[in-house]
């Protein structure tokens, strides 16, 4: 296994703190990253490998309603399509007074 692990789809790659991975169609318990290094130090490895990949790098989280424990989810690949980006810069540029950022930048 990869040190980034295998993602639920092909070539895409998932990390996620509580080691479950959720598609649109399972959920999978991960193994344990043979590693151990912390999430803190694999994730600039992450973003680099992303970029010299041409991948797109999604750090989020989300909170379980019944137990409020939150997940952290890290994911690379071919995640993002033009429609979903189009939809977020709308959503951070409506949402900037509240702190919401975007950094954009010429690449390539």
């Amino acid at each position: 296994m990869s040190p980034t692990g295998a993602g639920a789809f092909p070539g895409d790659k998932t990390l996620s703190a509580n080691n479950w991975i959720h598609s649109s169609m399972t959920l999978v318990k991960k193994h344990r990253l043979r590693t151990k290094k912390s999430l803190i130090d694999t994730l600039p490895e992450l973003v680099i490998s992303a970029l010299a990949n041409h991948e797109d790098f999604v750090v989020t989280y989300e909170t379980d309603p019944n137990t409020k424990k939150k997940s952290l989810y890290v994911m690379t690949g071919e995640l993002i399509t033009p429609d979903m980006l189009a939809i977020l810069k709308q959503q951070i540029e409506r949402k900037k007074e509240e702190g919401n950022s975007i950094i954009t930048h010429d690449w390539k």
